[in-house]
Formats: C-alpha cells, sequence, structure tokens
C-alpha cells in the first residue's frame, strides 16, 4: 500500500473527509487529488503535517509497519514531562529514583 493509499484509507476509517484534512493542513485540495490519482510522492513535510494531523507515526505513514496511533499523554503526564525537562540532571536521576522506589512499592 502506498502512503497516499494509507492516508485514504486512514481516513476513511475515522470517517474524515479529504476537504477536512486539506484545510486543517493548509494543503490544498487539488494537490491531494493529484497525489491520488497519480500515485505522485508527498513531500516531506506534508508527510509530517498529515502524520501530526493524524495522530500516527511516521513510521506507519511510510511504510505500514509499527504502531498506527500515536498514544496521546493525559494532563497529568505531561505536566509530569514538562516539570521533568526544566530539572538539572541531579535532580532528573533523584526523580527517577524515586519514581523507582514508588514502583516497586506498588507492586
Amino acid at each position: 500500500m502506498s502512503v497516499i493509499e494509507r492516508i485514504v484509507s486512514i481516513l476513511d476509517d475515522r470517517g474524515i473527509s479529504q476537504k477536512e484534512l486539506c484545510d486543517k493542513t493548509a494543503i490544498k485540495p487539488q494537490t491531494f487529488s493529484t497525489w491520488k490519482k497519480q500515485y505522485t510522492n508527498i513531500p516531506t513535510d506534508k508527510v509530517v503535517v498529515i502524520a501530526d494531523f493524524l495522530k500516527i507515526s511516521l513510521s506507519y505513514l511510510l511504510t505500514g509497519e509499527g504502531c498506527e496511533e500515536i498514544q496521546k499523554l493525559t494532563e497529568q503526564e505531561e505536566e509530569l514531562l514538562r516539570i521533568f525537562n526544566i530539572l538539572s540532571v541531579k535532580d532528573k536521576t533523584l526523580l527517577l529514583s524515586h519514581a523507582y522506589e514508588l514502583e516497586e512499592n506498588s507492586k
């Protein structure tokens, strides 16, 4: 299956119109139609935008292999990641150590 066929299949499965995809990704409908009719290569920057819109991995979109959907983080997970990213290396190590302790205690 080609990339464009995979995109069309995902759109169909999710009930998303090609127009909606084009509107949300700033891809001209004529351009999308050309890709679909001629099976031309989609520019990399557009593949990235489409994968982001569809919330699927680039790997899956390009190859059809691997996990299709990218798991969305919960608000708490996003907050933990935000905090973790601003910590020093020392503090990250301490936080991970504490997280491992909590994990062990929860078993």
